[in-house]
């Protein structure tokens, strides 16, 4: 688990599941 992922992060493993999806 990672501590203080950044907004990004979030949002760039959002756009790599929607983009696999």
């Amino acid at each position: 688990m990672r501590n203080g992922r950044l907004p990004l992060d979030h949002h760039r493993e959002v756009l790599v599941e929607c983009l696999h999806d």
